[in-house]
């Protein structure tokens, strides 16, 4: 690919918050259903590392997540470690968006 990223990544992306907690008003938990159902699955939790194109993310439970990232991730702000994001995931693990979690 050649694609690098360094500790910080900036761009931009949408999607609402709610789903990794599953709260939300109706029409945001009606998008997160439809996310699930296209086997998009909702990671929020602390940056720890930034590794290539791969960012090692802690959630809450403890479990560390591994989120690929490529040109096609939309994003938006600096993401780093020290870092709380919201990543959506496809079934492969792939990042289709992140973004800073509130």
């Amino acid at each position: 690919l050649g694609l690098s990223l360094s500790n910080t990544v900036i761009a931009a992306v949408s999607g609402g918050p709610g789903c990794a907690e599953g709260k939300g008003a109706p029409s945001d938990l009606m998008k997160c259903d439809q996310e699930l159902r296209q086997g998009i699955r909702t990671v929020r939790g602390d940056v720890l590392r930034v590794e290539g194109d791969t960012l090692l993310v802690k959630r809450s439970d403890g479990k560390e997540v591994r989120v690929h990232l490529d040109e096609t991730t939309q994003m938006f702000g600096y993401v780093g470690p020290g870092e709380r994001v919201e990543a959506k995931l496809d079934k492969q693990g792939h990042a289709v968006s992140i973004r800073l979690a509130e």
